[in-house]
């Protein structure tokens, strides 16, 4: 589930406790994404993670965006997180990929993966990716990364690790416990920020 900012008795001054607790950490990871890398967002619930994640991605304007937020309820959905990332997706983005590599990114717009072999998923994905981030940087934002379920989680995976000489990156935001550290860093490119978010309390920077 997307994660909100708690509330204050003052909205601003709590906006600016919270910022002032990471805003170097925040800044960093904007200008990481701006050069070229890719981010990973953490923490425990209630620390900010959507909010964060949306200040580091506003400035990429220059970059073709997907951006998809799973939920509990999807993590046991098989291709439930692509299903509705690649919804995002343009019928004339899609004809960049031919056949039927094609043909299983149409099936997977529409929600028909279930007999689809898990390799051409990923071939098919992997494809597009690379169509896309030939025109113009392709960002991927992720929101509760946790929640993406593990059939899409491979696909991810097996991308991530082969879009080394093009332009396509992931910014995401996971939930972990208090002391707990990100399982599903493997789902983001190289070179990758992992940027914990520290809680902010309402006396403390």
């Amino acid at each position: 589930m997307t994660e909100h900012l708690p509330g204050a008795t003052s909205p601003d001054v709590y906006h600016d406790r919270w910022l002032d607790g990471r805003r170097q950490r925040l800044y960093t990871a904007r200008e990481w994404l701006l050069a070229g890398g890719c981010a990973l967002l953490y923490g425990p619930v209630g620390v900010g993670k959507s909010a964060a994640l949306d200040m580091v991605t506003a400035t990429a304007i220059q970059s073709r965006v997907l951006r998809w937020a799973p939920t509990v309820r999807d993590a046991d959905r098989r291709f439930a997180f692509l299903v509705g990332l690649l919804g995002a997706v343009s019928p004339a983005e899609l004809d960049a990929v031919t056949g039927p590599r094609r043909q299983v990114l149409a099936a997977a717009a529409r929600g028909e993966l279930a007999l689809v072999a898990p390799d051409a998923v990923r071939l098919s994905v992997l494809s597009l990716f690379r169509a896309l981030a030939r025109s113009r940087p392709l960002l991927v934002v992720v929101d509760d990364l946790q929640w993406v379920d593990e059939a899409s989680a491979d696909v991810l995976r097996f991308v991530s690790s082969r879009v080394d000489d093009v332009p396509v990156q992931v910014a995401a935001a996971e939930l972990v416990e208090p002391e707990g550290l990100p399982r599903r860093r493997a789902l983001c490119p190289s070179p990758l920020l992992v940027v914990r978010l520290e809680p902010v309390g309402p006396t403390t920077a």
